[in-house]
């Protein structure tokens, strides 16, 4: 299982604040087969919170304006590997390095 959280602080402009936003990804691996066989599935964006708001200002003039984004930005990817051919050495050959060949 792999899992990660992503942040992003508020950013302050000269008339404008960019308010913080936020998201978790995870993804799930399983492998079957004597590990020949790898199917595996990923979420970006977990909950729906990577949404983005923008605050303008202007203190010379009345002006005031708030907008709200939401990113389409969960994705869900899926995945299937195969390992053809050999993958594991012998046990002489496991414990053997590059320059200790017969």
């Amino acid at each position: 299982m792999n899992a990660a959280a992503n942040y992003q602080s508020q950013n302050v402009f000269l008339f404008t604040t960019v308010r913080p936003s936020y998201s978790i990804d995870l993804g799930l691996r399983a492998e079957f087969w004597k590990r020949r066989i790898a199917v595996w599935v990923n979420v970006d964006d977990l909950f729906d919170w990577n949404r983005s708001a923008t605050v303008n200002t202007n203190p010379y003039y009345s002006y005031s304006d708030s907008t709200r984004v939401s990113y389409w930005a969960r994705t869900v990817r899926f995945g299937l590997s195969f390992k053809f051919g050999k993958m594991e050495l012998e046990g002489s050959q496991a414990g053997q390095g590059q320059g200790e060949r017969r």
